[in-house]
């Protein structure tokens, strides 16, 4: 059975049309519009006609002109009456024609300045709707957690206005969002605490999904399929009074797929019957199933000895997965050309291995052979040669063994070379901090030591945990980098001071990129712009989004400048603290190889009025 988890990341809408009228059809809603256009302007008038713009803007949602067009509108007429939760309104319709488009970044933007206004206002079903979008687009991105934490939002604030049915369906979601993370215990904890909620306040739709998505825990459960089947017969009942045949046949279908699997065919037949008839009735059936019902069907025609109906859903199971396999096909034509292009290299591979163990065979056979012949007359250089013919047999055993695991090492190489170079990252990253606490405790001070091994512990669990991901969020990213920053301003006794600013548009907790990808560049700052200038000097680290797919982070210092540093850096200890430097750079150039992306690092020399060195300014460029 296809799991029907009541779970939508559409945007609902429903504060957009807690007081409008119910759903009517086009042609009246045109009406309303031709009334109000006639009637005298007025604040009632005007709002009953943003109300039926919304309207409007709900039926077109799906044309992606018009639905911007309507948004437009309800904007204009909201904000020219000065209406705030029209206004609030209007931004919701921007965010639904933004999640119709993909645009995640204008769809966020927009629920964000509904939620302002929602807020200042105190209208929680706004707000509750605002929730709800944000959770939305955190379940498409697949970030569970924050997307469980919006839902929890939305089920408090729908609480209090009494909107039963969104806060079961948020609940349900929850649910879903817990399966998502592997957490069967706690998904299980939700659905239930769903079909209760949902039993209390007469909310039978919910109810049904919720009983369908216990069941199909508990069939994975030894002991519970009988508990999974009763459960799964009640939603059937609930489907069935509601008028919600697709949900009734994928009921249906389960129930006579656990019959056959137990190949009690004559109990599976006619609930796999109903569900394959429901689908063609209401034309579903023109493409293979989740539930491959005529498959289901062959099988039991054939165990109850029906020859003739067996062949007609055989026949017609092999046409649906026919047609079916042919777009899997054109699909991975590109993956077949890749594939094809890997292995044309291997084979090359493979025979310049071939031609060089080759080489070294006939260069044994060559000198065992002059070993035979000069072993009478030179004893001491047959000697000798002797051990250089089992060097060679050794070298030569050693390379027939390399040929039989080149092909798993190139395969492995491409993605090992990134782990790698992170992982070289992270020791570099910690021995400089253990350098700083060294010094601490050198010096007696135990106060401010104490303080500096309370923020390492911390910047210690942040590198731990960023090494297991391949990209961290902007605000883990950023919070390593004020923690190693405060560590260099204590260690240098107040000579680093820093500012870190983020442009506003920025969800710092949304956006991802590879780990301590910017420390390296404040540490070559610190140590080759300001450890070597007697006054000190300031780090500034500023992020902005220039566009939805781009964020540009620059790093600037008022330090002695890249010239200056070059001749302390042939002289100092310092030579060895561009190792991180150069690691960033080959993860860069192995990220952008990989990902086909395109990072950038640009360096810039900084100059005062007087043409002298003020400084440096990094910029990395990171796609999105």
């Amino acid at each position: 059975m296809k799991k029907r988890l009541f779970f939508t990341w559409v945007l609902m809408c429903t504060a957009l049309t807690s007081e409008a009228q119910a759903p009517i059809n086009i042609d009246s809603l045109r009406k309303v519009l031709a009334h109000s256009a006639q009637k005298t302007p007025s604040y009632a008038n005007d709002t009953n006609k943003v109300k039926t713009l919304i309207e409007m803007m709900n039926y077109h949602s799906m044309n992606s002109d018009s639905g911007l067009y309507y948004s437009q509108r309800v904007m204009t007429l909201a904000q020219k009456i000065k209406w705030p939760k029209g206004i609030a309104m209007a931004h919701l319709c921007f965010a639904k024609d933004n999640s119709n488009k993909n645009k995640f970044n204008e769809w966020r933007l927009s629920l964000q300045k509904a939620m302002v206004i929602a807020k200042a206002i105190k209208n929680d079903s706004l707000l509750a709707e605002c929730y709800w979008g944000l959770a939305a687009i955190y379940g498409i991105k697949r970030n569970y957690p924050l997307s469980i934490n919006y839902f929890e939002l939305t089920a408090s604030t729908y609480l209090k206005v009494k909107s039963y049915f969104e806060v079961a369906n948020a609940y349900n979601n929850i649910g879903y969002s817990w399966l998502q993370l592997g957490n069967k215990k706690k998904a299980m904890t939700y659905f239930q605490k769903t079909l209760l909620f949902a039993r209390q306040h007469k909310q039978e739709l919910t109810e049904a999904f919720a009983l369908s998505n216990i069941a199909d825990l508990l069939k994975d459960s030894t002991g519970h399929q009988e508990e999974a089947l009763s459960m799964i017969a009640q939603s059937i009942q609930l489907f069935k009074k509601l008028n919600r045949p697709v949900y009734l046949a994928e009921g249906l279908a389960t129930i006579g797929q656990e019959y056959l699997e137990e190949k009690q065919y004559a109990k599976a037949l006619p609930y796999v019957r109903q569900a394959w008839e429901t689908f063609h009735k209401y034309n579903w059936g023109q493409e293979l199933t989740d539930d491959n019902l005529d498959k289901n069907l062959y099988e039991i025609y054939k165990g109850l000895n029906q020859p003739a109906k067996a062949l007609f859903h055989l026949e017609r199971y092999n046409v649906l997965l026919d047609s079916s396999l042919k777009s899997e096909v054109k699909s991975q034509r590109d993956i077949v050309k890749i594939q094809e292009e890997k292995d044309k290299q291997q084979t090359q591979i493979n025979l310049l291995q071939n031609k060089e163990i080759q080489q070294e065979r006939t260069l044994q056979k060559r000198t065992q052979n002059f070993l035979w012949v000069g072993l009478g007359l030179f004893i001491l250089t047959g000697a000798g040669l002797l051990w250089y013919n089992r060097k060679l047999r050794l070298k030569n055993k050693d390379l027939e063994e390399k040929n039989e695991i080149i092909k798993e090492v190139t395969r492995k190489i491409q993605a090992t070379e990134i782990t790698a170079l992170r992982a070289q990252m992270n020791p570099h990253f910690i021995f400089n901090c253990l350098n700083s606490i060294q010094l601490f405790t050198a010096q007696n001070e135990a106060e401010k030591a104490s303080e500096y091994l309370s923020k390492f512990s911390r910047l210690i669990r942040l590198v731990l945990e960023n090494s297991r991901s391949e990209k961290v969020t902007l605000e883990n990213e950023l919070e390593t980098l004020r923690l190693y920053i405060e560590m260099e301003a204590m260690r240098f006794k107040g000579k680093v001071a820093y500012h870190i600013n983020i442009a506003e548009n920025i969800d710092s907790s949304f956006i991802q990129i590879p780990p301590l990808l910017v420390q390296p560049f404040v540490e070559n700052a610190i140590w080759h712009g300001l450890m070597h200038k007697e006054a000190g000097g300031t780090i500034g680290v500023e992020v902005t989004q220039p566009n939805e797919n781009l964020l540009h982070i620059e790093i600037l210092d008022d330090g002695i400048g890249r010239e200056k540093a070059a001749e302390f850096k042939s002289k100092s200890a310092t030579i060895n603290k561009s190792f991180g430097m150069k690691v960033t750079n080959e993860r860069i150039e192995l990220i952008n190889q990989l990902y086909n992306s395109t990072t950038k690092v640009q360096v810039f020399d900084l100059n005062n009025q007087q043409g002298e060195a003020a400084g440096t300014k990094v910029v990395v460029e990171i796609p999105i």
